[in-house]
């Protein structure tokens, strides 16, 4: 990741979910965000992708 990253760069990534993800974007600093699950009626999460691509959006320009 550190590769491809630059200081300044904007993260999504999926919360909870593996901690290297998320730190190593910090440890470059990367501005993360974390894309967390919706919880369900019946006690299920699931990751809505329509927020994905609001927070993706949020920075790209197109």
């Amino acid at each position: 990741m550190t590769a491809l990253l630059q200081p300044g760069d904007h993260v999504v990534a999926p919360f909870p979910g593996y901690q290297s993800l998320y730190e190593v974007a910090r440890s470059v600093g990367c501005e993360v965000e974390l894309w967390e699950p919706e919880l369900g009626e019946d006690g299920g999460a699931t990751f809505d992708v329509a927020t994905f691509k609001r927070a993706c959006a949020a920075v790209l320009p197109f």
